[in-house]
């Protein structure tokens, strides 16, 4: 049992670490979508459109650096 057990979680990390990209070209990436909650009685809470925006930056090293700005509200 405990063979298979470990046979098996190490096939899945095997996989997902497979999954990883290497081979990224770039240094600057803008991302933009649109996000939306559900609240308990399954209703959208705040709409349809909230727009999200981040802007990502690639180190030396190969990590990601993200920054996001999810709830944006302009007061007039």
């Amino acid at each position: 049992m405990k063979k298979t057990l470990f046979a098996i979680i190490t096939t899945l990390v095997v996989i997902i670490g497979k999954a990883q990209n290497t081979h990224i070209d770039y240094k600057y990436a803008i991302k933009a979508y649109n996000t939306f909650a559900v609240n308990d009685n399954s209703v959208l809470s705040s709409g349809y459109i909230n727009p999200s925006i981040a802007v990502q930056r690639k180190t030396k090293r190969n990590n990601f650096h993200e920054i996001e700005i999810s709830d944006l509200k302009l007061v007039c």
